[in-house]
């Protein structure tokens, strides 16, 4: 049987008696991530996530 497993808490979220309702993130490039809930969802991007600014230039400059 295949298991999936939430991508920032690594809870198993899949239930072989019953569909489990799951949130998934979608990116152009074809990578899908799964979450067993919006907070997890949210803590992901928020950690994986950083600020920074877009100079005049064009040149990227990210916040340490």
């Amino acid at each position: 049987m295949l298991h999936h497993y939430c991508d920032y808490c690594h809870n198993r979220i899949d239930d072989p008696n019953e569909e489990v309702p799951i949130t998934m993130l979608k990116l152009p490039c074809g990578d899908i991530f799964f979450f067993d809930c919006e907070d997890c969802l949210w803590d992901f991007i928020n950690e994986y996530s950083t600020w920074g600014y877009l100079l005049p230039s064009g040149v990227i400059e990210e916040e340490e």
